[in-house]
Parts: structure tokens; sequence; C-alpha cells
């Protein structure tokens, strides 16, 4: 671009910097915001905003309140969207003081908050228990502005119903039904999730059974909510009869669903309707996601026995390292993964690769956990599949180091990302018995 005398400007900046911190490499884009400044290209505040979010995005708002401030002494204005980034970043990290002290900050500059910069610091406030002051945000809506739209009635909501304040909470939706304001499925799905959390099982059911009544269609949601709440009083028989109304009216079970019957097998130490259902939902590839693996892992725990009623664990025990892999909860999979072998689900080929391909797809190759990773994906070829036992590892009395394993791993892992891309990495980690064999052919 540069050698056809076609320089780039704040616009083609801002977007390559964008990219770059949806990838995670913040650092990089700061350079590279850095080097357009040096070239004489100022950053607006576009710029300035993209890379703060990149920063709350891993969770460093201070390094954002630090690009959010050297913004200000630029002479670059704040605006909404600049601001609402911070207070969603200390909002999710519980700092909501500060959160609070920027909205107070926002009016200062003459400026007004808007929907979502209520709507963050109203679900804030809840997430630390301060139910009051979040009430006083929806009055302060109510009186001046901006109007509340169905994310801040479905935020209150949620809100009541997770601190037991039930009689409130059906007030709310009593009055937004009155006044016909955002009564849509999503919120219908709030409350009755809400009802059935606090125990309130009939109420739930009645309100569920009067939807079509008003012209609702129930979605997948709603049925997972309902069946959740049957399995959490232990009426499995209810939840099974609400899962065949579901396939009748044309709504097809998910992931959720298939978790949501495991963990009330398991609560009610239904074990071989359990494993009617395993076996269905891997036939429908589903898979265990990181609430069912934990609450499995610790059933095992107390109840040994558990494992001889359901023997495809022992074959398929990766199930429970797959499922947190595939859905990105990288830190339950690494947690589960230290407890499998102290319940006897000892890990084969395809749970060391699910945890490989976990990492390399969130591209963490120079943390901590994937060298850890690295190296227990060694052992499963010469410790776990019979073929490279340690008396062979000493046949040609020399001892395969662990450190010369990592670094082809950690070689081949990377050349084949650079090569064909994260995607199809997992092809490559399928067969890590031929690692095996390459290190005994090496040694």
């Amino acid at each position: 671009m540069v050698n056809l005398n076609i320089y780039p400007n704040v616009l083609t900046f801002s977007i390559l910097i964008d990219g770059l911190c949806k990838e995670g490499k913040v650092e990089d884009a700061e350079e590279v915001m850095r080097h357009m400044i040096e070239k004489g290209v100022e950053p607006n505040i576009i710029t300035y905003s993209v890379i703060m979010d990149g920063y709350c995005l891993r969770g460093q708002v201070d390094r954002a309140r630090r690009v959010f401030d050297i913004m200000i002494d630029k002479g670059i204005e704040p605006n909404i969207f600049s601001y609402s980034i911070l207070i969603n970043g200390y909002c999710k990290k519980k700092e909501v003081a500060k959160a609070m002290q920027l909205l107070g900050e926002i009016s200062q500059r003459g400026s007004k908050p808007d929907i979502v910069t209520y709507n963050t610091i109203q679900q804030g406030l809840f997430d630390v228990g301060r139910i009051g002051d979040a009430k006083k945000i929806y009055a302060e809506m109510l009186s001046r502005g901006p109007v509340p739209n169905s994310s801040t009635h479905r935020t209150l909501l949620k809100g009541y119903f997770r601190y037991g304040l039930v009689e409130e909470a059906m007030s709310l939706f009593n009055k937004l039904k009155i006044n016909r304001e955002d009564t849509d499925i999503e919120l219908y799905n709030v409350v009755i999730n809400g009802l059935c959390k606090n125990g309130k099982l009939d109420k739930a059911h009645a309100i569920f059974e009067k939807l079509s009544l008003i012209g609702l269609l129930p979605d997948v949601r709603t049925y997972n909510v309902m069946i959740n709440g049957f399995c959490l009083q232990g009426l499995l028989d209810e939840a099974k009869s609400m899962l065949r109304k579901m396939k009748k009216n044309s709504c097809l079970p998910d992931n959720v669903t298939y978790n949501v019957f495991v963990q009330g097998f398991l609560r009610w130490s239904k074990f071989s309707e359990m494993r009617t259902f395993m076996v269905e939902m891997a036939d429908r590839g589903f898979s265990f996601d990181a609430s069912t693996a934990g609450f499995l892992v610790n059933v095992v725990r107390e109840n040994p026995s558990v494992l001889d009623m359901i023997p495809e664990l022992h074959s398929k025990n990766n199930v429970v390292i797959n499922g947190l892999c595939k859905n990105r909860k990288l830190d339950e999979a690494h947690a589960i993964f230290g407890k499998l072998s102290s319940i006897g689900l000892l890990p084969d080929v395809r749970t060391y690769t699910a945890m490989i391909n976990g990492f390399c797809l969130e591209g963490l190759f120079d943390e901590i956990k994937v060298a850890e990773v690295e190296k227990m994906a060694i052992r499963t070829p010469l410790e776990l599949s019979g073929q490279a036992s340690e008396e062979e590892s000493h046949r040609t009395g020399k001892i395969i180091q662990v450190t010369d394993i990592a670094d082809f791993m950690t070689e081949e892992v990377r050349g084949y990302v650079d090569e064909i891309g994260l995607e199809d990495i997992a092809t490559y980690c399928k067969d890590l018995e031929t690692l095996g064999n390459f290190l005994m052919r090496k040694n």
C-alpha cells in the first residue's frame, strides 16, 4: 500500500487496531497506534475506544483507564460509547463504585447516560448485591429517562428472583402485563425460570400453560427452564412429559436440554435412565457442559459405584473434558482434568486432544496452561496407550526427556497452526499415537 504511495489514514489504522484487539493482541494494537502517531496520523476517539474495549475484554480495566486518560490528555472529549466501555469493564470486575463515579462524571461533562449505560450499571449493582441502589437507578430512569427497555426489565426481574424477592418480581411483572410493556417470550422465560428456582413450580407451570392463550409460543429456552424446574423437584416423569410436548410442538431439544436431564438423573440417583439419555445425547452430537461435568465429578467422588452403572465412561471419559472445551470453559476443564484420575476416569488420547484443541482455539500458546497440557499430551501415547511402556523406553539405554517432547510438541503444533490454521489443529491432534512412535524411533 505504501509502495503505491497510498498512505493509511486514521480509519485504516483503526480497522487494523480493531482486528488485533479482537484477537486479544491489545499490546500489538497499541504499538500500531504509536506507529501511526509517528507517521503523523492522529488517533481519534474510535481508535482509543477500540483499544479500551480490547483491554476490558481481557479484564485489564486499569490499562483501559490509562488509555482513557491519555485520550483526554490529548484533548479528545470522551463520548457515551467510551464511558460505557469503561463502566462495563468495572462492573464485570465488580468494581461498581468506580463505575458509579464514571456515571456521575458523564452528567458533569454535560452529557446524558444512554439506556445501555444504565442497564450495565443496574446489572453491576445486582452482581454485588446492592439491590437498593439498583432500584434507585430504575426509579431514576422512570423519572428522568432514558425510558427502560426490555433488557432493563429482564435485568430487574432476574435481580429480584436472584435474591429471593419473588413478590417484588411478580409485582413488576404484573405491571408490565397490564401496560403491555416488553411482555415477549424472553421476559416470560425470565419469570418462569425465576419462579422455578425459588421453588414456585406450580406458579411457573400455570404461566407456562397460559402462553398459547396470549399468543406466545414457548421456545427451547422456555421448555428448558420448565424441565429444569421439574428436575430440581425430583419430578422426572413430568420433565420427560414436557420433553415429549416439546418435540410434539416441533421444538427440538438442544445441548442444554440434555444437560438439564443428566443433572436431574444424577441429583436423584436415576443412573440407568441417565445412561439412556447419555446415549441419545451422544447420538445427537451433544456433550456435557461445564456445570454437568462438575456435577458428575462430585457425584462420582461421593459414590464411585456410579462408574460401574455407567460403563461408557470408562471408554469415553473424554466426554467430560470435551464438553468443557467445546464450551470454551478452559479453566473448568483444567480443574476437572486434575480430578479425573482421583475418581477412576483415566484420560485417553481424545481427552488430551480436547484439552490441547481447546487452548489452541483460544490462541493461548504462550500460557503456562498450554505448556502443561502439552506435557500431559505426551504422557498419553507413552504411558496410557500400552505401545511404549517404561521398559520399552529403555530398550536402547536412553531415557526420553520430557523437555525434548515438549519442545517437539510446541514446534509441531505451532507449525501446523501457522500452516493450516487453528480450525484444522484437531485433525493433527487426533492421532497423538504417532508422536509416541516418532519419539521411540528418535531414541
